[in-house]
């Protein structure tokens, strides 16, 4: 049974009509009460479910996001970085310092660096 399609005010009307002969008006209308109280607490609850859920979504889709666009970019700067920072480090002289490496002007150039 569908709860969103209940009429609330129908199921009220049936217990307060059907069942005062059995247990009493007073019993009767805390009944109807008790269905109209559990019938709002299972709107508010559904539409918490609904939110929650809409949440959800939107959280699973910054995860793709964060999975297929952000992680792979930053690992291709991070890559780039890295291979500048070689290339870098081989420009500078191994046995002076200088950069960029002089070679043959470098007075402690003797071939390859080592």
């Amino acid at each position: 049974m569908d709860y969103n399609e209940i009429d609330v005010n129908a199921v009220c009307f049936g217990i307060l009509c059907n069942f005062q002969q059995f247990c009493g008006e007073e019993r009767a209308k805390e009944a109807s009460a008790l269905v109209r109280q559990i019938y709002e607490e299972n709107k508010k609850l559904l539409d918490r479910a609904e939110s929650a859920e809409a949440r959800a979504e939107t959280l699973e889709k910054m995860v793709k996001e964060y999975q297929e666009v952000i992680v792979p970019g930053y690992r291709e700067k991070a890559e780039k970085a890295e291979r500048e920072r070689d290339e870098a480090f081989g420009a500078i002289c191994t046995h002076c310092g200088d950069f960029p490496c002089q070679r043959e002007k470098c007075p402690w150039w003797r071939g390859e660096k080592t």
